[in-house]
């Protein structure tokens, strides 16, 4: 063996079939340098001398590792009948690159059994063949896709995988009620394919049932259900007020419809869901109806809120029991210094405090109630002396409260109670520490000495 060759298949077997192509020309002619390259990867047929693609033996085995290396075979050679039936008797999948070749029924019927949906690479008589094409739906459903010929055993068939083929069903086949609970039993979107006569109680019923149904699906049923306000309502009891959504106008512009369907409402957490049901339900028919906008924003993350309240008329606007609904920082300056809807928002939120007017932040009973939300843990909220008024800082009930929640806030009070003997006895209490905070009167006062240091607190020596 030349000496040249013989290092060429050792450079192939040792490094792999990767370094063919970087062989010189004379040694890409030889046959069975090509053959050992070919046992790993198709690829190195493609940098083969023009000779050996057209040798038979050499395509086959390129075509064993895959069917693109008859992108680089000669047109003439996979237009030979008798070498695409070789062809195809070793691969069936090689159809796709052999297409103008000549097949006989056979060789048709063997293309037809791959389990790829080649019944689209033959030509249209076979495609009309009964044979053939249920031999193709059988071995790929895919297939019926494809098909120019179709009975009850094709449909049937590719039925039992994919409801969608009724797309390409001929309308005959869909008038088998037999075809159209096999579909539903499948997907509740097959009712769409079939006709209104067909679709009698017993199906319907099975339809209702489904786990996954929803209202638009009633606008393929005959009227008698279409239109079922009680129909809808018992679907929007376990789907969510979403489902009004898909329903026909005359029944989603109603409003005790949408009353109910917000007494189920099961999108709160979904923005999209939520804006969706706002522009498709309420913005169209509802932005004037009071009742009906309460019950949404009831709803709604505060986030939308704001979107719908600035979105409302003067009136709606200046609407306490909306006012109490929406954020206080979006709320018109008339609103924001409306005792009720102050009031209201506190109760739920003492930090709405900071957001206050000056003249509600010196409000006595504003302040009372935020400093007895905060002691009473209803948020997290923090009402440090700092950010009290002055009628808060003189307030004995107040600035207890404060030292009540947080220890270190007697830092903030004013010098009147840092020089009321019986404060500063309730806060030394509280924390032995705000001793440190007493007058220069207070601070050498034997009793309230003794009570600090019987507590905890070191004082230190005065001079």
């Amino acid at each position: 063996m030349d000496l040249q060759k013989q290092e060429a298949l050792d450079l192939l077997r040792k490094y792999g079939s990767k370094y063919y192509k970087f062989l010189p020309l004379e040694l890409r002619k030889d046959k069975e340098i090509l053959m050992l390259a070919l046992q790993e990867k198709w690829e190195p047929f493609i940098f083969a001398d023009r000779s050996l693609k057209n040798d038979r033996a050499v395509i086959l085995n390129a075509v064993a590792k895959s069917e693109k290396a008859l992108i680089y075979v000669s047109k003439k050679l996979k237009k030979d009948a008798k070498f695409v039936k070789y062809l195809l008797a070793n691969n069936v999948n090689c159809i796709k690159y052999v297409l103008g070749a000549r097949l006989d029924f056979g060789t048709a019927m063997l293309v037809a059994s791959g389990n790829e949906p080649n019944l689209k690479f033959l030509d249209e008589s076979y495609r009309k063949n009964r044979k053939i094409v249920e031999t193709a739906v059988k071995s790929n459903w895919t297939n019926i896709y494809y098909a120019y010929y179709f009975n009850k055993k094709i449909v049937m068939e590719a039925l039992k995988h994919s409801w969608n083929i009724l797309s390409v069903v001929p309308d005959k086949f869909k008038r088998s009620k037999k075809v159209m609970q096999l579909a539903i039993n499948q997907n509740k979107w097959a009712i769409k394919y079939f006709p209104l006569e067909l679709k009698d109680k017993k199906i319907i019923k099975t339809l209702l049932e489904n786990p996954f149904f929803n209202a638009k699906i009633m606008q393929f049923l005959p009227l008698e259900y279409a239109y079922n306000e009680n129909l809808i309502k018992k679907v929007i009891v376990y789907k969510g007020s979403d489902v009004l959504r898909y329903a026909f106008k005359e029944i989603k512009t109603k409003e005790n419809m949408v009353l109910f369907a917000l007494e189920h409402w099961k999108y709160t957490y979904d923005y999209q869901n939520t804006k969706a049901f706002f522009d498709e339900i309420i913005a169209q028919y509802y932005m004037q109806n009071k009742k009906v906008l309460l019950a949404f924003l009831k709803n709604c993350d505060d986030k939308f809120r704001e979107e719908v309240y600035y979105n409302l008329s003067i009136n709606l606007k200046e609407d306490i029991d909306i006012c109490k609904l929406v954020p206080y920082s979006v709320l018109l300056s008339s609103m924001k210094s409306n005792i009720n809807v102050v009031e209201s928002k506190k109760s739920k939120n003492p930090g709405v405090y900071d957001l206050l007017p000056l003249e509600l932040k010196n409000n006595k009973e504003i302040v009372e109630q935020t400093m007895k939300s905060c002691y009473h843990n209803i948020t997290n909220y923090q009402f440090h002396l700092s950010k009290m008024p002055t009628i808060a800082k003189e307030s004995k009930t107040f600035c207890l409260y404060a030292i009540q929640l947080y220890h270190d806030n007697i830092s903030g009070i004013s010098p009147k109670l840092a020089d009321d003997k019986e404060f500063m006895f309730n806060a030394i209490k509280i924390n032995p520490d705000n001793f440190y905070m007493a007058s220069k009167r207070l601070f050498a006062d034997a009793e309230l000495r003794k009570l600090a240091e019987k507590l905890g607190c070191k004082i230190w020596n005065e001079s």
